[in-house]
């Protein structure tokens, strides 16, 4: 069932019956004729598969938000090097409020 998977997993839009030539292909001799309940069930096991990847990419895209967030939230220590990297006005600007005139 696992080398079945991972052919369905690769291939979403392959047939049904594709599976049953993929595995025979692979040396698995005991797979039946694919009749209609077998192609039935290749196909919903393959929309399984494929919702249960939507909710481990779902829960992997909530997870990577709620860290960034997270990480976002953590706020500065306040440590000296973290200050020593903010440009600071230089002594003649303007903002420091020296005047070449007075």
């Amino acid at each position: 069932m696992t080398e079945a998977a991972a052919f369905l997993r690769q291939w979403p839009d392959a047939p049904a019956d594709a599976v049953v030539i993929h595995l025979r292909r692979k040396g698995f001799r005991g797979v039946p004729d694919p009749g209609p309940r077998e192609l039935a069930a290749w196909k919903l096991l393959a929309f399984t598969l494929a919702c249960l990847d939507e909710v481990d990419r779902q829960e992997a895209e909530a997870k990577a938000a709620e860290e960034a967030k997270a990480a976002a939230d953590v706020p500065s220590a306040g440590l000296p090097l973290d200050q020593a990297l903010i440009p600071q006005a230089g002594p003649f600007d303007a903002s420091s409020g020296f005047s070449p005139r007075r």
